[in-house]
């Protein structure tokens, strides 16, 4: 499997105003499935945000199972179980997210241990966030990297 990861550590303390979450950003992985991977149900103690760029495959929880495509957002709370299993030859090419200190409700504010949407019609944004992505420049390292193919 190629992967890449990116772990960031806590700031000093800094005054938070009491309308600021404190939110961590724990690490950035990019990883690509391929027949070494060993997909094994886990969880963590903070939330994860699976964003698939390219692939198929199948996202599994201790309860259910769900197919995955390109620009599918996986959000996964705090201590759900969960894997992800890829198809075949068109291999699961993902970014992860760990954040500290958050986890995500329904809008009626009911958890629920995961959710998913597509950002196919937000793909340009989500991977291009520079104001002008075919400037040279203007991306920062992190971004080249987990850009480049695996």
């Amino acid at each position: 499997m190629a992967y890449h990861r990116y772990i960031f550590t806590a700031p000093e303390k800094e005054a938070l105003s009491s309308e600021r979450l404190d939110i961590r950003l724990l690490y950035i992985s990019k990883s690509r499935y391929d027949r070494n991977w060993q997909s094994i149900l886990h969880s963590h103690a903070f939330a994860e945000l699976f964003y698939v760029i390219h692939g198929t495959g199948v996202f599994q929880t201790e309860n259910d199972s769900f197919p995955v495509v390109e620009d599918d957002l996986v959000l996964i709370n705090p201590n759900v179980t969960h894997t992800e299993f890829s198809h075949g030859e068109n291999a699961l090419e993902y970014i992860v997210l760990g954040l500290g200190g958050i986890s995500f409700r329904s809008a009626n504010n009911t958890f629920l241990p995961y959710t998913i949407c597509n950002l196919r019609s937000n793909r340009n944004a989500f991977l291009h966030p520079d104001p002008d992505p075919g400037a040279p420049g203007k991306k920062g390292k992190l971004y080249q990297h987990l850009s480049e193919p695996s």
